[in-house]
């Protein structure tokens, strides 16, 4: 009998959803709330209890699985599902987990492991806004800033499975901010939710301003603080739609894509930012033909999710 069901684990830097997935979608999920510095070990428990449940919810999943696909925002071998690396205070603990030892003893299932952004663009490309294109980049923007490329139909990872997927990582600020990986200026270290709120803080007019009121401040509160007049979210807002707009670019000369794909939390707000985008990559992108369209993924906030359970049914050819 064909498999019908995924457990799926979206492993993100504020929350973890697990969701038994189907071809008709998602079936059932769970999210709890995570503290990234705190490592990814003290959390299996809680995936094992939110899958007890959710088999329990859908009973015939138990014996109709395909495996668990986890997907994490690090640096992955998906060959032996291991992480390679992880970045500065982001479950540095990964690296010494066996996740096929723990997937076979808790859930006597085989486990895919994936970059987060891979599972996502997997997903758009086989079920959402990528769907049909063979070239193209996927951007999450959300606790941090991910991507990934489908380059001539294929899913590209390069020599050490790390290809594609560090855009986040290319600098817009050179001597800017310092980022959770070596560098500094970095498109994530400049507008990542994670470093939103020191970015806000060193502004001289941040005592004055509304968001000072706020003990965190994430891009929903910043969008809302706009919209209400205060002039630091506003300033805010365009600086970082201008860094996401260069980002844009880079991407556009690096890959050459028909389409980019912006996901994650931050598109609640589409409708501003994805105008901003084409409008900034046709002004500034050297292109020897047409322009890539940026657009809001389909599964904006579960992506990944799908893309794991896509995954382990669909072939993904890989650069």
């Amino acid at each position: 009998m064909t498999k019908s069901f995924t457990l799926a684990v979206d492993v993100g830097g504020s929350h973890i959803a697990v969701a038994l997935v189907s071809d008709d979608g998602i079936q059932a999920i769970q999210k709890f709330e995570v503290s990234a510095g705190k490592g990814l070990r003290g959390y299996l428990g809680q995936i094992e209890q939110a899958a007890k449940e959710l088999f329990i919810e859908i009973p015939q999943a138990s014996g109709d699985c395909h495996g668990v696909g986890m997907a994490v925002p690090l640096l992955v071998n998906a060959g032996t599902a291991r992480v390679v690396s992880s970045p500065r205070g982001k479950f540095e603990d990964a690296t010494a987990i066996d996740f096929r030892a723990w997937a076979s003893e808790r859930f006597q299932l085989p486990i895919y492991l994936e970059v987060d952004a891979h599972a996502g663009c997997f997903g758009e490309w086989v079920s959402g806004a990528g769907q049909g294109c063979d070239d193209l980049v996927y951007v999450t923007l959300g606790t941090g800033y991910g991507t990934s490329v489908i380059l001539r139909g294929r899913l590209l990872r390069g020599r050490t499975s790390q290809a594609g997927i560090l855009g986040g990582h290319l600098s817009v600020n050179a001597g800017g901010h310092q980022c959770v990986c070596p560098g500094r200026g970095c498109i994530e270290a400049e507008t990542g939710t994670w470093a939103l709120n020191g970015i806000i803080r060193e502004h001289p007019q941040y005592r004055a301003s509304r968001l000072a009121k706020h003990e965190s401040v994430d891009y929903r509160t910043l969008f809302a603080e706009a919209d209400a007049g205060d002039s630091l979210a506003k300033e805010t807002i365009a600086r970082n739609l201008a860094y996401w707009g260069a980002s844009m670019v880079n991407l556009t000369h690096a890959y050459n894509p028909a389409k980019i794909v912006l996901a994650g939390s931050v598109l609640r707000e589409a409708d501003r930012i994805i105008p901003f985008m084409n409008d900034y990559v046709h002004r500034n992108a050297w292109t020897a033909s047409d322009y890539p369209s940026v657009v809001p993924a389909k599964h904006y906030e579960t992506a990944v999710l799908l893309g794991l359970h896509a995954l382990f049914t669909t072939t993904a050819e890989r650069l």
